[in-house]
């Protein structure tokens, strides 16, 4: 799984760092007012374009190429190739754009000069038929499996004869499209359509004073567009992988319901004494289904003594962990910048901001909801959280039983696997 996982990260590392730059210059066209300062952005633009985009292709390339899925990797560059067709004319425009701009257009020459820019936005929409920007066919792309890698054994339930299995998650593949033969893939066409709004941004900020006006109806597209991109991935591609909650029957009884092992848990035994579970080590986290990307961890060890196995403490604090693990992989993809580039279009034409915060940040109100914890005197206290997360098992934070001083980010986010 890790060299998989290594690979899958390394295609979506690069698509992320396509829209960390690509949002920091939408933020900056956010903030910008009136004609021509847009011009400012046009080199800056070139540059956070054009070498990463390369980079996604590289990694796509060499990730198929050492799974031995070469032809499939062709395909998915062959795809990608036809994407950059769709966004070529728009990136003629903002070339050319500075020398327009100096010739002092009229306002039908504007007008003129900026539409390949939205007929790129519009073919990048999936406007085309079939859609090949959002969907692929199945059976293309890689995911993310753990198939064959973890094994456990219920001896415990039956000493003459254990049953013993697979506890491995299995192979994430995302779910099919209605058609039943295609599967929706993003991993290049987010970062490509999100550089094709910059360059519109750009072209039409600099040649026309009022664009957020006149324009409105594109940039609002746009966001919406980015916006149910969104909500697509973080609702059905983003998937915890965890075993079932203990808090009742205990650890190691879920871990073997019926006498056969379940996925995610690996039962550890006595080497002296045959069936007897001195522990339990746990492979949890979050897989993103569309692009394989994952943060799992497999050590989180609970030893097994008199009360660890039932404690339901172990699975509240569990909860916090596996929740960090999701975030990650919410920010590894780059939904976070995709949420922050939705509210800076939005800024753009005056609409308000997305409802609530976004699922990458921290809330106070979310982990003490996990904890169980009692509130005291109308509150909750962060110390009590530190105090919890420091003194439940398994032992995995920075400080020591008992500490009094520390940091709740670290806490929260500071822990080896």
């Amino acid at each position: 799984m890790s060299n998989l996982a290594d690979l899958l990260r390394n295609i979506t590392d690069s698509s992320k760092n396509e829209l960390d730059d690509l949002g920091n210059v939408l933020g900056t066209m956010a903030d910008i007012s009136g004609a021509y300062g847009f011009l400012e952005l046009v080199e800056g633009l070139f540059d956070s374009g054009q070498s990463d985009l390369s980079a996604i292709q590289n990694a796509i390339t060499n990730g198929f190429m050492l799974l031995g899925k070469v032809a499939e990797g062709d395909q998915i560059l062959q795809r990608n190739t036809t994407l950059n067709g769709y966004i070529g004319p728009a990136l003629t425009q903002l070339e050319s754009v500075q020398a327009e701009a100096n010739a002092d257009p009229n306002p039908t020459d504007v007008v003129a000069f900026i539409a390949p820019c939205i007929t790129a936005l519009n073919n990048l929409g999936g406007n085309t038929q079939p859609d090949i920007v959002w969907n692929l066919t199945a059976g293309w792309p890689i995911y993310w499996t753990d198939v064959g890698e973890y094994f456990s054994h219920c001896d415990y339930f039956n000493p003459k004869g254990y049953s013993s299995g697979d506890v491995g998650y299995g192979l994430q593949d995302p779910p099919l499209n209605s058609d039943g033969l295609t599967v929706f893939y993003y991993t290049y066409s987010l970062p490509l359509y999100v550089y094709a709004v910059s360059i519109f941004l750009a072209v039409a900020g600099s040649l026309d004073p009022n664009f957020a006006t006149n324009y409105s109806d594109v940039i609002r597209t746009s966001a919406a567009l980015l916006k149910s991109r969104h909500d697509l991935i973080f609702q059905t591609g983003l998937t915890q992988l965890t075993p079932s909650d203990w808090t009742s029957a205990g650890l190691v009884k879920i871990s073997c319901p019926g006498g056969s092992p379940t996925a995610g848990i690996t039962l550890l035994y006595d080497p002296e004494f045959t069936g007897i579970p001195i522990g339990a080590q746990i492979e949890y986290g979050a897989v993103e289904k569309y692009s394989g990307y994952s943060s799992v961890g497999d050590h989180y060890q609970i030893n097994l003594n008199s009360a660890a196995g039932t404690d339901p403490a172990t699975y509240f604090k569990f909860q916090i962990r596996l929740l960090k693990r999701t975030k990650d992989v919410y920010v590894g993809v780059g939904l976070r910048n995709v949420w922050v580039i939705v509210n800076n279009l939005n800024k753009i034409v005056g609409d308000p901001p997305l409802s609530g915060t976004n699922f990458g940040d921290w809330s106070l109100r979310e982990i003490f909801g996990l904890t169980n914890l009692a509130s005291t005197a109308g509150g909750y206290s962060s110390r009590a959280l530190g105090a919890f997360i420091i003194g439940t098992q398994p032992f995995d934070t920075p400080y020591s039983s008992g500490a009094t001083s520390f940091s709740l980010r670290a806490v929260l986010e500071n822990f080896p696997n």
